[in-house]
């Protein structure tokens, strides 16, 4: 795995093709949660010690859904979020991975459902609005065409 800049927090659409259909992994994050509590969620998690953000956000999608990704790609993708507690924005490099349609997700307890939607339709249950403007992006940048083989992990 290639060596990148490592972020406090990274990001990643899991995708996966179904039916000719590409679909949309989301997690729904538990009531107790203090942070958008019952929203629907993409794939996030924190840096540890010192990890990259690449091996950050693998390690967060194996933990929260139980599957490896058969591929994984960077993107030029980066949400602005305001730090809590704090002054400024963390930026947080956004990933994109495949996984195989016959995978099953099993989820750790930071989620408490999870469900696939076709990406067409993803900007109605993705809950910020900059989560939405990216999944376009993803949709044009890894749906529509093969993805660049530049970006791969």
């Amino acid at each position: 795995m290639s060596s990148s800049p490592s972020a406090e927090l990274v990001a990643a659409y899991v995708l996966r093709k179904r039916k000719g259909a590409t679909q949309l992994l989301l997690l729904k994050r538990p009531p107790d949660c203090p942070y958008a509590p019952l929203t629907w969620q993409i794939v996030y998690g924190h840096r540890e010690d010192d990890e990259g953000s690449e091996a950050t956000i693998l390690r967060e999608i194996i933990e929260e859904t139980g599957i490896t990704p058969k591929a994984l790609y960077s993107t030029d993708e980066v949400f602005s979020i305001p730090r809590q507690h704090t002054d400024g924005n963390m930026r947080v490099p956004v990933y994109v991975a495949f996984v195989d349609n016959r995978d099953i997700v099993v989820l750790n307890d930071e989620h408490v459902a999870f469900k696939w939607i076709d990406v067409e339709n993803a900007g109605e249950d993705l809950y910020w609005p900059v989560q939405k403007k990216t999944m376009k992006n993803i949709l044009r940048e890894f749906c529509e065409k093969e993805p660049s083989q530049k970006n791969i992990i």
